[in-house]
């Protein structure tokens, strides 16, 4: 009785705050199509291409996300804060989106330009000749990336989360068509990379149109100011969210340092499942994050507390659900469509176990940036990263694969404990 009483006082706080909007509908949506695209994509190569090329293209897209978040150079997280505050100011909004495209244009080109010149040395840091040879297919969506980052900023700073998700959908939607494409082309399994430029740059597109329907372009020299102060608050914000998506492939790059294509081929799927799996606390935490700060800012410390409390708890008890099912149902979504992967089951299972200990706390991810603590935000995540890198550093030499999978599984377990002892240090927790 005791479970049936929190949890509706979980839904009754949810409802009182948030009434589980259109947007929030389509945002749930776009995640589903990520997942499921996500997964094909992954299936395709690995069973039409082999493992070896599957390790390429992942070690590859863990290149263009890391770049891409320096690409990027927080820019997202200024054009967030400030769009919605000056939201009734068209003039100041029409200066603040073309200040950002500017910025993320220069600092963009510059990095998919170092990406591209270190081509070569990072194959041989990473030990594969065909890495070398997709990093230069990866640099057009490292620029692209990160002007979407940007432009989806703006979309989801003026509420227009319609669009949002439709925006987020189509780039995999688009990746999973340009796969297809290659297959049919029997593209070289080293320039698959190219899917992700196609579809960064379609949305690129697209976004552009839509953003500066609503926002007339200026030129640069009519907002010098505005090119300052977001670059200001873009390199104040920018180690947090760098942190959190390095993070995410730290497993992949050391894995690929130390072993060949293949085995990274094999511990990437995996990896990626659990990642789909992990999807489920991002639905939550992107539903709850505007309902912590309401709570936490009306100083009712109570209210606050009962709420974190009953998200650690629902969010424990859905993610023991989805472990046990995607467990046992792992080995004959293999067998059936991907029977040469079959060593990635015991991977699967250690990464879901660390992910399952820590997913109570998972949607609490950004919880000092939501109570404005943006300090701690970055000593938490920097924490989180220092840890799984070292961790990788020590297991995956003698362990191969297995010791990626062990220690990524602690990572996600240390996620959970350095949230909790900095939030009581901040005095923002009592549990």
């Amino acid at each position: 009785m005791k479970l049936l009483s929190d949890l509706e006082h979980l839904i009754q706080l949810l409802r009182r705050q948030n009434k589980f909007t259109t947007g929030f509908v389509w945002n749930l949506a776009s995640l589903a199509v990520l997942a499921v695209s996500g997964l094909l994509i992954n299936v395709v190569i690995g069973r039409v291409c082999g493992a070896a090329d599957l390790g390429v293209f992942n070690q590859v897209f863990a290149i263009y996300i890391i770049a891409g978040q320096f690409a990027v150079g927080g820019l997202q997280f200024a054009v967030l804060k400030h769009i919605p505050q000056y939201r009734d100011d068209r003039a100041a909004c029409n200066r603040i989106i073309s200040a950002s495209i500017y910025l993320t244009l220069v600092i963009g080109l510059t990095v998919a330009s170092i990406v591209f010149i270190l081509a070569g040395p990072l194959g041989v840091l990473l030990g594969s000749q065909d890495v070398a040879k997709g990093i230069p297919f990866a640099c057009p969506a490292i620029v692209c990336f990160s002007l979407n980052k940007v432009l989806l900023a703006a979309v989801n700073g003026y509420r227009k989360m319609r669009a949002f998700a439709i925006f987020q959908a189509l780039r995999y939607i688009l990746m999973v068509m340009f796969l297809l494409l290659a297959m049919i082309l029997q593209t070289p399994g080293y320039s698959l990379i190219y899917i992700v430029s196609g579809a960064e740059f379609i949305v690129t597109m697209c976004a552009g149109i839509y953003v500066f329907k609503l926002n007339k372009p200026v030129s640069p020299w009519n907002c010098i100011s505005w090119i300052k102060e977001l670059a200001a608050y873009g390199f104040m914000a920018f180690p947090g969210g760098a942190f959190l998506e390095i993070n995410s492939r730290v497993d992949i790059i050391i894995l690929g340092i130390f072993q060949t294509d293949q085995i990274v081929g094999i511990y990437s799927l995996a990896a990626l499942l659990v990642e789909g799996v992990s999807l489920v606390t991002v639905a939550l935490l992107v539903n709850i994050n505007p309902i912590i700060t309401a709570t936490y800012f009306r100083n009712d410390r109570r209210e606050f507390n009962a709420l974190i409390t009953d998200t650690i708890k629902y969010s424990y008890i859905m993610m023991t659900m989805l472990a046990i099912l995607s467990c046992a149902v792992y080995p004959l979504f293999i067998t059936i469509f991907m029977s040469s992967f079959m060593d990635s089951w015991p991977l699967f299972c250690i990464l879901m176990v660390g992910l399952t200990a820590s997913a109570g706390y998972f949607p609490l991810r950004i919880l000092f940036s939501q109570t404005g603590h943006p300090g701690l935000q970055t000593l938490f995540f920097s924490l989180v990263l220092i840890s799984n890198i070292i961790l990788n550093l020590a297991l995956v030499p003698p362990f191969g694969m297995y010791g990626a999978a062990l220690a990524t599984g602690i990572a996600y377990l240390l996620t959970s404990i350095y949230l909790k002892l900095i939030a009581r240090y901040a005095m923002l927790l009592y549990i």
